[in-house]
């Protein structure tokens, strides 16, 4: 019997190691002899292995009765499975070597999704930090793009930004005993203000100013469903004015075209998409179509996760992750969890204008499985 105890309690630490290891350490990891195909490519295939030693590792403790989470990841496998069988490729099935962000990836994503919401982790407030200070230092060791903007190990600008919206919370509210509380507020507070000024990354700055924004408002008592009302209508504003902005090289007016050029693509497959990862040909074959400025780039993202889904998984797709997203602010929203929800809020921003890294996925999905804890009681 008390083999059997110590057994559960290193399954439970291993797999506490490996859930801190991919949040925190994975944004680091870089092999630097693989040149543009070093930042995303190890970063998934860690991810794969590590997901897998999970889902052994925490297999007898699954629940046995499903969750109306479960039902959804269940819905998701279908649409992704019955796009794959339609669109087959292997484009498809691993998505662009640059990203490897297809069908397969999906599936992992979603067994890490219902694998971790089974437990309950503590996230160490120092190990945050260490990981901040670590992507700062690598900001400034790797130096910047030929845009002057500071990617560090994530490759792209926002895709660090992302990161580090994410990563901040889960320092600043951790619980503090000694005497430096304030010290502790106040430095992660600093590298993300840093991070996010080196990288130029706007939408970044938009997610931290809408976290900012939520924190006010829950701290003087506004209700949190009023908070993430407001916090949306920004998020929204900032959408509808995006035409309006003249940034160098005409930033956003780019985002326009891809958006525009998405929405038309996916009515191409309606009910079930294109497939995921499989974005890159009926977005050219649109924007040829459109005739606009998109046909002469390589686009495989719609640089919108609603987006993405829409023309990834059809009108089936667009309502899962409308679906997954609702629920997730719903759930943290009525439980309290500002810190989960912040998070939330921070890469959600991010990734409504910019194609998401596979760190930044891993986020998304391990706030999802932990926003489907509260339907189990645990």
């Amino acid at each position: 019997m008390w083999a059997n105890i110590k057994l559960i309690k290193n399954t439970a630490a291993i797999s506490t190691y490996i859930v801190l290891g991919l949040l925190i350490v994975l944004p680091l990891f870089l092999v630097p002899p693989l040149h543009v195909l070093a930042y995303e490519l190890p970063k998934v295939i860690v991810f794969y292995i590590s997901t897998l030693i999970l889902f052994v590792f925490n297999f007898k403790n699954r629940k046995v009765k499903f969750s109306k989470f479960d039902l959804l990841l269940i819905f998701i496998l279908g649409i992704s499975t019955i796009s794959l069988a339609v669109n087959f490729s292997p484009i498809t099935l691993f998505g662009n070597l640059f990203r490897l962000q297809g069908t397969l990836t999906l599936w992992f994503l979603l067994l890490f999704a219902y694998t971790t919401k089974n437990f309950k982790i503590q996230i160490p407030q120092n190990l945050v930090l260490q990981g901040l200070s670590s992507l700062l230092f690598l900001q400034f060791f790797l130096g910047a793009t030929d845009a002057g903007r500071y990617a560090g190990t994530l490759g792209e600008p926002n895709a660090l930004g992302a990161t580090v919206l994410f990563l901040w919370p889960l320092a600043f509210f951790a619980k503090v005993k000694n005497g430096h509380s304030f010290l502790l507020k106040v430095y992660p507070l600093v590298l993300v203000v840093t991070m996010l000024t080196l990288s130029g990354s706007k939408s970044a700055l938009l997610g931290f100013a809408a976290q900012a924004m939520f924190y006010v408002l829950t701290r003087l008592k506004v209700a949190y469903k009023k908070s993430l009302v407001m916090v949306t209508v920004l998020i929204v504003t900032a959408i509808l004015a995006a035409p309006s902005f003249k940034i160098s090289g005409n930033f956003y007016e780019n985002r326009i075209a891809i958006w525009k050029t998405a929405a038309y693509a996916a009515f191409g497959s309606p009910i079930y998409g294109f497939g995921f990862g499989n974005i890159a040909k009926p977005f050219h074959q649109t924007a040829h179509y459109l005739s606009n400025s998109v046909q002469w780039t390589f686009v495989d993202s719609a640089h919108n996760i609603i987006l993405d889904w829409w023309l990834q998984g059809g009108v089936l797709g667009l309502l899962a992750i409308s679906y997954l997203l609702a629920t997730t602010t719903k759930n943290f929203s009525q439980n309290k969890n500002r810190q989960y929800l912040i998070c939330f809020i921070g890469i959600f921003t991010v990734l409504v204008f910019n194609p998401a890294s596979i760190v930044n996925l891993i986020a998304f999905w391990w706030l999802v499985g932990q926003n489907a804890r509260s339907e189990l009681d645990i």
